[in-house]
């Protein structure tokens, strides 16, 4: 099932009346696709904004001023507002998405590693023992790695709030900025064309040679798009992964199966 988007539905109409002879119909979708994703980019602006001020707020916080980590090199990031131009142009739509999906890219390139340093550190102090974890050093450690610990957390949940609040806008953000995309590479005179695996102008004589067949494929053909938009690398890793998971849970049943007495 294909669920068609808004702005699909908008470029066929468009094609339609391109064809029916209106000859500004490609121009007004276009201005439709505009403000639209132009919407969009403000609700998800303002979004973004809220999420730097707020890791902004959790790297000035006093109750974390023990933690110690070096956020430095994401100060100017967070500082930077986020702005969705009033004259939204495709370009600029496509710079905004890609924003919008890493809001704070510098930032979360350094929560992973800290996390993960975290994590080491908080395992070693649990490995010594009570006698250990009691002195005057370690108990400042422990301050420390609690700081850590709430600081990491407090940031970690405000950019997950951020995608899970603004998940559905972003899609749609993704979609029609495909949308819009797609109507000046079919169009790019503004005026209808046959475009291979869209649609395409057949008269009844070669309706005939196809023995009156109503097969839309027949006539239109096919293409097969690459979406530029779609990070196949990340996907097939996913996949992989994914494979190797259930090959290694089947292998474990298996081996649990030759195990049983009958």
């Amino acid at each position: 099932i294909n669920d068609y988007s808004p702005g699909q539905l908008v470029n066929f109409s468009a094609m339609m009346e391109s064809y029916r002879g209106d000859g500004e119909a490609i121009r007004k979708a276009a201005e439709q696709h505009k403000a639209h994703t132009g919407e969009l980019a403000k609700v998800l602006a303002r979004a973004a904004e809220s999420l730097r001020r707020a890791c902004q707020s959790h790297l000035g916080n006093n109750a974390y001023k023990l933690a110690g980590l070096d956020f430095s090199t994401a100060a100017a990031e967070l500082a930077e507002s986020i702005i969705a131009d009033e004259e939204l142009t495709l370009a600029r739509s496509r710079e905004l998405r890609d924003l919008f999906e890493q809001p704070v890219p510098a930032l979360s390139a350094l929560l992973e590693p800290y996390q993960a340093q975290w994590e080491q550190a908080r395992k070693a102090f649990a490995a010594l023992d009570k006698q250990a974890q009691t002195t005057d050093a370690n108990k400042t450690h422990k301050k420390k790695l609690d700081a850590q610990g709430k600081q990491l957390k407090a940031l970690s949940l405000a950019i997950k709030a951020y995608f899970e609040n603004a998940g559905d806008d972003l899609k749609n953000l993704k979609q029609a900025v495909r949308d819009w995309r797609m109507l000046g590479e079919y169009f790019p005179d503004g005026v209808y064309r046959d475009v291979e695996g869209l649609c395409k102008i057949v008269d009844l004589a070669e309706v005939i040679e196809n023995d009156y067949s109503l097969t839309p494929g027949r006539y239109v053909g096919y293409r097969i798009d690459i979406d530029e938009d779609f990070d196949y690398q990340k996907r097939l890793a996913e996949i992989h992964a994914e494979l190797s998971e259930l090959t290694q849970s089947a292998n474990t049943l298996l081996t649990a199966i030759k195990g049983v007495n009958l």
